[in-house]
């Protein structure tokens, strides 16, 4: 697709769009605020689309994302249709989330053209990231959740803390690359708007994203002396902090804590029974899954439908789930379902490394892959809102701006 450069004044509608779907699925995707989730959705959308059409002549091209995320949802609506256990299957909000993330790839593909594109979509995300910060400090501050000496703040935006970490991580990311990139301050003060904010979700998965924010510091930084004292530093002072600083200990330190004792068997929770039971259970439901669907040989290849692991786990809750991408998967669709997710993902990264000349796009793509497929043993991803699909379609249009690229050179 030969996509046309806009100059700043014409993505601006594009980046309102992004801004408004970006803060909609982080913030009021609830039950209580679907109606505002919707709206500022749809118009995001609508903005992006009529920008889009109009600098294509009113054409969409079907490229490897849109085939890709097609192929996913049809499947999630068959099994869901078709093969349910019983329990909830919002078939609405999954097409609503399908058409969320088509219209994310069409804005993005707009703005991959651009040789600046980092410095281009830093502007939605760093809004977005303000944005964000305001509402749960705001939210949170007077109206905190609070449990057995926990204060862990996030709960009022969308899903559960857990999730907030995870969907602030995700644009921690390209705001860390883009920091790594220009060294530019204002960027550095929302990378640590993101680490601040993340952190007091108390959520276990912002260690693992920050984790990799850093080696995105470290691999793509041209100074690496630098960068390696700042990656040693951060680990070192951020430990201290997390476990000596009381408020940060009481909100994340001795969940880590636990969760250590627990990996490794040196001793017992540290704090709270809830902390200790959080990874305790997760482990149990990540084991039970894999026990379900090896007893059953039919199970296999593709699954037992929608709702498998809830319907068959021993808590006979259908609320429940494996907590865990692979397994849940593994349990719905089977190992063809959870290969067609996978497989491809695989094959794009390594294009994007055949076809991308950048070196900091690659580790860039390298280090967002590897943070995605180990979030993935964390939480369940394939059914979640569109800002987790975010990494994906970047890798997918790194590989277009790869193409671009050589097609450029061969002229």
């Amino acid at each position: 697709m030969d996509t046309p450069i806009l100059n700043n004044r014409q993505l601006r509608p594009i980046l309102l769009g992004i801004v408004l779907i970006l803060t909609a699925n982080i913030c009021y995707y609830t039950e209580d605020s679907i109606p505002i989730y919707i709206t500022l959705s749809g118009v995001g959308m609508l903005l992006i689309l009529f920008r889009y059409l109009r600098v294509t002549n009113y054409k969409i091209f079907i490229e490897p994302f849109i085939v890709w995320v097609t192929v996913l949802y049809t499947m999630y609506f068959i099994y869901g249709f078709l093969f349910s256990n019983g329990g909830l299957f919002n078939w609405d909000m999954l097409l609503f989330t399908y058409v969320s993330n088509i219209v994310l790839y069409l804005a993005l593909r707009i703005i991959i053209t651009r040789e600046d594109w980092i410095s281009i979509l830093i502007k939605p995300i760093g809004m977005t990231v303000i944005i964000i910060s305001i509402l749960i400090f705001t939210n949170d501050i007077t109206g905190v959740v609070v449990a057995e000496n926990e204060t862990r703040f996030g709960g009022s935006l969308s899903g559960n803390v857990n999730s907030v970490a995870v969907y602030l991580g995700v644009l921690s990311m390209f705001v860390c690359y883009h920091y790594a990139k220009t060294k530019n301050k204002v960027t550095l003060g929302l990378l640590f708007l993101c680490f601040a904010f993340m952190l007091l979700t108390g959520s276990k998965k912002a260690i693992i994203i920050i984790l990799c924010d850093l080696f995105i510091y470290l691999k793509i930084s041209k100074q690496k002396a630098l960068a390696f004292l700042v990656f040693v530093c951060a680990i070192v002072g951020g430990t201290i902090m997390v476990m000596q600083v009381p408020l940060l200990y009481n909100i994340i330190g001795h969940r880590v804590q636990d969760l250590f004792f627990q990996v490794f068997g040196i001793g017992t929770g540290s704090y709270s029974s809830a902390s200790d039971m959080s990874s305790s259970i997760r482990k149990d439901l990540i084991f039970e899954a894999l026990e379900i669907y090896l007893k059953d040989p039919l199970f296999y290849l593709t699954g037992g439908g929608w709702n498998a692991f809830s319907a068959n786990s021993h808590y006979h809750n259908l609320a429940y789930y494996s907590h865990c991408n692979y397994t849940e998967m593994l349990c719905t669709f089977g190992l063809l379902g959870t290969s067609m997710y996978y497989f491809p993902l695989f094959t794009i990264y390594k294009k994007v490394g055949r076809l991308n000349a950048s070196r900091d796009e690659y580790y860039f793509s390298m280090i967002i892959t590897l943070m995605m497929f180990l979030l993935s043993f964390f939480m369940v991803i394939f059914s979640d809102v569109c800002i987790v699909y975010l990494p994906y379609i970047i890798l997918f249009l790194l590989v277009e701006r790869g193409k671009l690229y050589r097609q450029s050179s061969n002229d």
